[in-house]
Parts: C-alpha cells; structure tokens; sequence
C-alpha cells in the first residue's frame, strides 16, 4: 500500500442526506461513475490495498468501515449489524479495491484496537483505533516495509503499531496470495535488474570516449527504468518506499 492523497471536494454525487439504515443504501450514490472516476484517479488506477493495477477489473468501491456490518478481531467469521450506514456516502470512506481485495480478504473485516469505542452506525468515528491501516488517511509506510516482496511490519513499531501492521498484511492476504507475490516479485526482479545495469554504467564513466558515451547512455535508460517502476503510478511501487517516504534505491 501507499499513501493516497484524496482530492477535494467529493463528488457531487455524494451530496445526499447519509441512509437511516442499512436497507436504504443506494449503490447508485456511493459507486457513481463520478466517484468511481475521482477514485481511479486519486489512485492511479491501482487497488488501494494490494497495489494492483485495474485494468479489465474497473474496480469496486470499498468502504473502509463497512457500511451494512463488520467483524471483529476475535471473531472474524461472525458478521455485526449493524455496520456504518451513516458513513455509506462519505467520501473519507469511500475506496477503490479490486474484486480480490474487496470480495475474498477486506469484505467487511474491520476490527478495532478497543472494541469498547466502537461508534456504529457512524456519526463520530474520532474516538476509534482501526486495526486495518487506511491508506487515505495515514502512511502505510509508518508501519509496512518489504524484504523483498515479502510485506513485513517495519523494524521498531510499538506493540500496538506492530498489531495493525499484522492486521492489516493477514487480513487483506499481502503474503498469502501465490498471484500477488509472484507479481510482486516479477517488478522486484525488474528493479534489481536495472539497479545492476546502473551500477555497471555507473563504473564504466570516465572510460575511452566511446565507451563513455555507451555508459552515460545506459546510465540514463537505466535511471528512467527505476523512476518508471518507483512512481505513485507503477505496480508495487510500495515495495521501493524507504524510512524517510522517498523511493529506496540503493544503486
């Protein structure tokens, strides 16, 4: 994951009076094109958890805090009612997410640090401690790093840090999915690779005139390489995020 800077204001479509319940919740509101478009945007066309890129798969709106029920840590197969029907239009609540993420892992997963604070059907939230990190709203990267392709929390969390991080890689299958890890190795492989031809470049500068030509040039390929697969807008990109929020390349 990465951080997603939303754009404001939300959509026109979503200014309508919040649904009372849960039956009342028209899909036609919070997954207007309108929304689905800003969303896309806001995000790059990726999934907002696992990083996907939504091309034939145009993405399902996801509410963070589920709007019709919701489960909890302890109890993960046993769906509450109700869920935050109040929240069914809120932008700051709104996402997009693949039909993996949305339908097989995140569903209506959404357990809380302090379920005693838990504040449904949603009218002030403030008060909550979401285990699952919210991407729009916080820095997946305060709490996530990678060893390679492998999603990890980051060295030196608290223990309560380190419980959201645990959370939220388990819950939304970071690790545990064959077809994202191979994916994510694939681009890791990608950026290796370009690193290596960087650093043979980079030895070969300051060479005869002929080969010093031939290295600037594939100095400048290869650095176009690693900027092409570190940007907002690439696959994965999470994987190159380094302590300090800039893209961790070590070449």
């Amino acid at each position: 994951m990465r951080h997603i800077p939303k754009s404001y204001p939300a959509p026109e479509a979503l200014s309508v009076a919040p649904p009372e319940d849960a039956s009342v919740i028209r899909r036609g509101v919070y997954a207007a094109p309108e929304v689905k478009r800003r969303l896309r945007a806001d995000q790059h066309g990726k999934c907002a958890y696992c990083e996907c890129r939504l091309n034939g798969d145009y993405g399902s709106v996801e509410h963070f805090r589920p709007k019709s029920g919701y489960t909890t840590e302890s109890q993960p197969s046993a769906m509450r009612t109700p869920g935050y029907h109040r929240l069914a239009y809120s932008w700051d609540n709104l996402l997009l997410s693949c039909s993996t993420c949305n339908s097989s892992f995140k569903r209506n997963n959404f357990a809380l640090a302090d379920e005693s604070r838990r504040a449904v059907p949603g009218d002030d939230v403030s008060g909550e401690s979401p285990l699952l990190i919210n991407p729009a709203a916080e820095s997946p990267q305060d709490f996530l790093t990678f060893h390679r392709h492998v999603a990890a929390p980051k060295p030196g969390l608290t223990e309560a840090d380190r419980r959201r991080a645990d959370y939220t890689i388990s819950t939304l299958g970071l690790n545990s999915r064959p077809d994202l890890l191979e994916n994510r190795l694939r681009v890791m492989a990608s950026h290796e690779n370009a690193g290596r031809v960087r650093r043979i470049a980079f030895a070969l500068l300051g060479k005869t005139p002929d080969i010093q030509f031939d290295a600037t040039l594939l100095l400048a390929l290869a650095d176009e390489r690693l900027a092409r697969l570190e940007s907002p807008e690439a696959e994965y990109s999470a994987m190159f995020i380094n302590e300090d929020g800039g893209v961790s390349t070590e070449y």
